[in-house]
């Protein structure tokens, strides 16, 4: 009886030692094998980005110089006569030159509704930039600010019932000329041996304002705003006539001193 018990005993021991190493193996970790250099993923090759090299900027050619000393000339400005006198630096305005017009204004419908003065007095810098716009007669006028670089305007617009309302219009950028008056200050300016010429030029008065215009010289050929011009010189190498595409004068000088 005690043998039977004995060999129970030694059976019992057999098979819990049995069941505790299953027990520890089920509870030890399995070690994974590091990748090797040849097992290991590579990341996809992506090819490094093409270079693109930055655009040069086009070099701009020179504004156009103001004539030296007092210029006058008249003639007709879109089949309508004008007079025009530009006078000589002066210290009251600062080195700027006075330009005295008498021409033909545009109609209001072509502006904005904003009325131009037939006679205005007008302040240009050395490169015949408009730097004041002096309307003689109402609120219409402009004039430059330093900061930032730009114009201050006022438009005087005539509704019905004769109301009167003023608009205000900042712009910033370079010094100006005026798009309608480009064909006068081509004509004070314009010289057969300039070689090319650049300008920038801004509608101030009428819907295109918000453009970025380029009035340019090269030789008789002009461009500006999309109109293309021919320069007619007379024999000192001024301008003397200007003629649009189709062949019609834009502006004609009869007279400069």
């Amino acid at each position: 009886m005690s043998r039977r018990l004995l060999v129970f005993v030694i059976i019992d021991v057999i098979v819990i030692a049995a069941l505790l190493g299953w027990w520890l193996y089920r509870r030890t970790p399995v070690a994974t094998p590091a990748p090797t250099a040849q097992s290991a993923p590579s990341p996809a090759s992506v090819p490094p980005a093409a270079a693109v090299p930055a655009e040069a900027p086009e070099a701009a050619a020179p504004a156009p110089e103001a004539p030296a000393g007092l210029v006058e000339l008249h003639g007709t400005f879109h089949g309508q006569p004008f007079w025009a006198r530009l006078a000589a630096p002066s210290p009251e305005y600062g080195g700027k030159r006075r330009l005295e017009l008498v021409y033909t204004p545009p109609a209001p419908v072509a502006v904005g509704g904003s009325l131009i003065h037939d006679s205005p007095l007008l302040l240009l810098d050395e490169r015949l930039a408009l730097v004041a716009w002096n309307n003689r007669d109402g609120a219409t006028g402009l004039t430059s600010t330093a900061a930032p670089a730009g114009y201050k305007l006022v438009r005087e617009v005539h509704g019905a019932s004769d109301s009167i309302e003023l608009f205000t219009r900042r712009l910033v950028g370079a010094p100006a000329w005026d798009l309608r008056l480009a064909p006068l200050l081509l004509a004070l300016c314009w010289r057969a041996d300039a070689g090319e010429r650049s300008m920038r030029v801004v509608d101030f008065w009428g819907p295109r304002a918000s453009e970025k215009l380029r009035l340019g010289v090269r030789g008789v050929d002009i461009t500006v705003g999309g109109d293309t011009w021919t320069v007619s010189p007379d024999g000192a190498g001024h301008l003397a006539r200007l003629v649009a595409a189709d062949g019609s004068d834009v502006l004609t000088v009869a007279s400069r001193r």
